[in-house]
């Protein structure tokens, strides 16, 4: 671990090579095109970091949670929606009717699956990065796959070579995690911990005191 880096920083170590990882499988990206980040939480921010950083593209984050989604604009995204009834209208908008080069689905929720081939552009890619369970509705058109050349792919898990890519993004001071821990906790109170986790309180709870 980079000595420049605190423990708190150090628990979303792991999270950025999976990010890392997750731009990896999409092959070549054009550094001025759009990326649509579909879910706000931890994971998203780490994304919109990368997309900024190391691709330079114009970025959407699409979540519901407005504390995460303020936070969003100030990692400089250039547009955040709500997920909801005209979302896809904003995107749209955003991108002037060709929609996003990239998509990321970065949440659990199975209405961002169908979501994300609605505001897919021509050529595009959509990652898959998020899990989901007892999911059966994601049907994409073939032809609309075949016509529109559109790739979706899923991502998972780091490799020891984006571990190193991420502690040296981190340590060079290229990606910021320190905005990313809002929630500290003791070990006496985990199940606090653990609650602000599911109730979407803040972005990254940790357990600091022992």
């Amino acid at each position: 671990m980079p000595e420049n880096l605190c423990n708190e920083e150090a628990t979303l170590l792991e999270p950025l090579a999976c990010c890392l990882n997750g731009f990896s499988r999409l092959g070549e990206i054009e550094k001025d095109g759009v990326i649509a980040i579909v879910g706000d939480g931890p994971i998203g921010l780490l994304h919109l970091q990368l997309s900024k950083k190391l691709y330079n593209m114009r970025s959407i984050v699409i979540g519901k949670i407005p504390f995460r989604m303020q936070m969003a604009e100030r990692m400089g995204a250039d547009a955040v929606f709500t997920f909801g009834n005209g979302t896809e209208e904003d995107v749209s908008d955003f991108t002037r009717g060709r929609g996003a080069d990239v998509v990321i689905v970065a949440t659990s929720n199975p209405e961002a699956l169908n979501f994300a081939t609605k505001i897919a552009a021509k050529n595009s890619k959509i990652n898959l990065f998020a899990s989901f369970s007892n999911c059966n509705s994601f049907s994409p058109d073939p032809n609309w796959l075949h016509y529109n050349q559109v790739s979706i792919m899923g991502s998972f898990s780091s490799t020891p070579l984006t571990l190193q890519k991420a502690m040296k993004l981190v340590s060079d001071g290229e990606i910021d995690l320190s905005k990313m821990v809002t929630n500290r906790y003791s070990l006496n109170e985990i199940e606090h911990a653990m609650l602000a986790t599911e109730e979407f309180h803040g972005l990254r709870v940790v357990v600091n005191r022992f």
